[in-house]
């Protein structure tokens, strides 16, 4: 009862700070009658709706029930926002009304400096594409990366693969369709930053790989930046996934572990002793 009642004194007196979120602004929104204009602004402003799900989930948990005076449909918002499986049209909505407003104020910015129309033009165009790209790019990391902390995901190697599968995706695309090489990168990009926080590890092995690749006497190669991205995310997924199998964890548990860093200075000496072969010998 006195749980229930720290809920309800929260929410009345817009006052969260207990439930670790200081922002009014955020039970404000989770009290309003739902519209869609407001939370769609609302969901692409960043962390907002990451915010807004975990106090939504707060609340309902402390309470043991449906607490009075949210909104229901406020509440399923922004929890399907902050969904990293979620890929149904607010989703999308996000992503553009989000490369949207950074048009808008490149524009803006291209307007004052009086730019040549044509140039204006150009320039709003690739700030969308940019934007929106991005965007795309960071929704696939974050659905990626939730799915290395199931530990389910180690017993279906399609899904616990899938960084390795990007990879090869952008290499397939870059090798076939020469011509669209925005393609490949958005493919492998998703995949490879996915080790940001493994930075050596996987610096190692995109240098190998790269180093190998420009000594292959094919003058007909995907980029050496391509194939470096491809090499890290291939070499830490393989390693990482191979180790958390070994040892029955999440492969998010793998993370910096021995097996990884090893292989990693093996390829980034062996192919760059392949590639000295290669290229000289």
């Amino acid at each position: 009862m006195e749980r229930r009642q720290q809920v309800l004194q929260a929410v009345s007196t817009e006052d969260t700070d207990a439930f670790d979120e200081d922002r009014p602004l955020t039970i404000r929104q989770l009290k309003r009658t739902f519209g869609w204009p407001l939370a769609l602004v609302l969901a692409c402003v960043p962390g907002f709706a990451f915010r807004a799900a975990r106090l939504s989930r707060r609340l309902t948990a402390d309470y043991g029930d449906d607490v009075p005076g949210l909104d229901g449909r406020q509440q399923a918002f922004f929890e399907r926002i902050a969904d990293p499986f979620y890929a149904g049209p607010w989703r999308w909505a996000t992503v553009l009304l989000t490369a949207a407003f950074a048009t808008l104020a490149i524009a803006g910015l291209c307007a004052v400096s009086a730019l040549a129309p044509e140039r204006l033009q150009r320039m709003t165009g690739l700030t969308f594409a940019a934007a929106a790209g991005m965007l795309c790019i960071w929704h696939a990391m974050r659905a990626l990366w939730a799915l290395r902390e199931r530990p389910a995901t180690l017993h279906s190697p399609w899904i616990a693969l899938m960084p390795a599968w990007l990879a090869v995706a952008g290499l397939v695309v870059a090798w076939w369709l020469p011509q669209l090489p925005a393609l490949a990168f958005a493919l492998v990009l998703p995949a490879a930053l996915l080790h940001f926080r493994q930075f050596f590890d996987a610096l190692r092995f995109a240098i190998g790989t790269s180093w190998l690749a420009r000594a292959w006497p094919t003058p007909d190669l995907p980029s050496p930046w391509l194939l470096a991205l491809a090499g890290a995310a291939i070499g830490m997924t393989l390693c990482d996934w191979a180790y958390a199998k070994r040892h029955r964890i999440s492969i998010a548990a793998a993370a910096g572990n021995r097996w990884t860093t090893v292989a990693s200075f093996t390829i980034f000496v062996g192919l760059g002793i392949a590639g000295l072969a290669i290229r000289y010998g």
